[in-house]
């Protein structure tokens, strides 16, 4: 009987609250797909301005041209987790198109380029790692350094002016299609899938939020503090420079000039990207505490005072429930 009234009480509230409850559940929706809501938005726009906007032929062209952006923000992502910036991620991918034109042109094989291409990048990602880590600069600084140099050899290397790409072979490696999607597609969906299991289910995916929540905890934790800082570093110019190789595939050309500004563009996707999965975490930790069957005793409540009414020591824990943690630390002990 007791139970009935209490559930009755309780229907009778969140009825009476509904309107309260629906506002503020829509308010929550929005927060959660602002990102859908500015892409809808945007897709309308373009459909009004153009009545080529949503052909499949434009479409296609969107997201063939979002890959290297897409690419250049997933290394970033790792690096922004870790309280960290990369500014060079455009200037290094330029370096990256310098590379692959150059080697084309000497004729070495496909994989030697671009396993030299990659190399190079990963280099200069690690030169921002130490820099950071064993130098003490600031992140934001070491990277801009690192914007300028990147751009700076890759100008040196093309004597001034641009070079063609015309091997056909690698054009169609970076440009084809597979089943009729294109392969840059198929490539950047893959890596997405990788990162995204790395962050989430390896161990080392799970120290960096540890170092971007608190680094100096993660480090008296005993977490590799150094050594993932420049892993991310590393992994950062590597995908770097495989955006370089798709965007000199995309244009057959190798110039210092290309990928400018594109940093900016990735760490705008980055923030928005690392911005979801932070609330997503923080939505999971509090389903995790509502379905928890002793969340009461962990509840914080000011000193003096307690929902129910009932006395509360300085700590505001409630004399009833400090009973109750007594008896249940009694019996576990016995």
């Amino acid at each position: 009987m007791q139970t009935l009234n209490k559930s009755s009480k309780e229907e009778t509230s969140v009825v009476s609250r509904g309107p309260l409850f629906a506002s503020s559940g829509i308010v929550d929706l929005i927060k959660r797909s602002y990102l859908v809501i500015f892409l809808g938005l945007a897709v309308v726009a373009g459909a009004i301005a153009s009545p080529y906007f949503l052909t499949g032929r434009n479409i296609e062209n969107i997201i063939v041209t979002g890959v290297v952006v897409s690419i250049l923000a997933i290394g970033q992502f790792k690096v922004i987790v870790t309280r960290g910036i990369d500014l060079s991620v455009g200037s290094i991918a330029a370096l990256g198109t310098v590379m692959v034109a150059v080697l084309l042109r000497q004729g070495l094989p496909i994989p030697i380029v671009i396993a030299l291409t990659l190399a190079v990048c990963a280099a200069a990602g690690l030169i921002n790692g130490i820099a950071v880590v064993y130098g003490g600069i600031t992140p934001f600084i070491a990277t801009f350094a690192m914007l300028s140099i990147a751009r700076g050899v890759a100008y040196l290397i093309q004597v001034g002016t641009l070079i063609e790409v015309s091997n056909p072979t690698y054009l169609k490696l970076f440009t084809g299609s597979l089943l009729g999607i294109p392969n840059s597609v198929i490539l950047v969906i893959v890596v997405m899938l990788v990162t995204a299991f790395i962050m989430k289910y390896t161990t080392f995916g799970r120290q960096l939020y540890a170092i971007g929540g608190n680094p100096e905890a993660a480090r008296l934790s005993g977490l590799p503090v150094n050594r993932n800082l420049i892993t991310t570093y590393v992994i950062s110019g590597l995908f770097s420079g495989l955006a370089g190789l798709i965007l000199a595939a995309q244009l057959q050309q190798g110039s210092s000039l290309l990928a400018k500004g594109y940093e900016l563009n990735a760490i705008a996707s980055a923030v928005s990207r690392r911005d979801v999965a932070l609330r997503r975490d923080r939505q999971s930790d509090q389903r995790r505490y509502r379905r928890s069957p002793h969340r009461h005793h962990f509840q914080h409540h000011e000193p003096g005072r307690h929902p129910a009414g009932a006395p509360t020591d300085r700590a505001g824990i409630g004399h009833s429930h400090r009973r109750i943690l007594y008896r249940r630390g009694r019996s576990q002990t016995a």
